[in-house]
């Protein structure tokens, strides 16, 4: 017999999206909600619930004939584990594997790239200035800002995923641009 999983199916997420939002829900809530969408039956909503509960994404209590359920792990918590299992499962445990496989797909937009180098540099990624004594390698003295971005040992694996990707050339303009910046 395999394992039960701990990750949630398109139907178990459909329901902790109701529990989220509302916060507390009984199964009748999550029923009506459903039901407006597409035909569901209440004992199947019921089934449901008491799976997530087994998992441990909700907990219930009584509330006179009722079972009132709670989120016990929180959107963000569900979404990390959810992709701990998929940079798991499909790239071997690389999250670098996964952003490559994003750079690659062209997943990305422009606006969403430049928003994720402004979320890596607010995490230090890009924030020479406030590392004055990093010895960044024979090309510059400590506290100078290197030429290429991948003499920083940070940043290496970008320079390294820039080679790696087929499509790269929207890849390597924006490794160009980070340089740019860090110059």
């Amino acid at each position: 017999m395999r394992p039960r999983s701990t990750s949630l199916t398109g139907q178990e997420l459909e329901i902790m999206k109701i529990v989220w939002e509302r916060e507390s829900a009984t199964v009748r809530d999550v029923y009506e909600v459903l039901l407006a969408k597409r035909k569901v039956a209440y004992t199947t909503v019921m089934t449901m619930m008491k799976i997530l509960e087994r998992k441990g994404y909700v907990r219930h209590r009584a509330v006179g004939r009722a079972f009132v359920y709670e989120s016990i792990v929180d959107r963000d918590a569900a979404a990390r584990t959810a992709l701990s299992q998929v940079v798991q499962r499909f790239f071997g445990g690389s999250p670098q594997a996964l952003a490559v496989n994003l750079i690659e797909g062209d997943h990305l937009t422009e606006d969403e790239l430049d928003e994720l180098q402004r979320t890596i540099a607010r995490a230090g990624g890009l924030a020479f200035a406030a590392e004055p004594d990093l010895d960044i390698g024979d090309d510059a003295g400590p506290g100078q800002k290197p030429r290429l971005l991948e003499h920083h040992p940070r940043y290496a694996g970008i320079v390294d995923w820039s080679r790696r990707i087929g499509k790269g050339e929207r890849s390597r303009a924006r490794l160009f641009q980070l340089q740019q910046q860090a110059q």
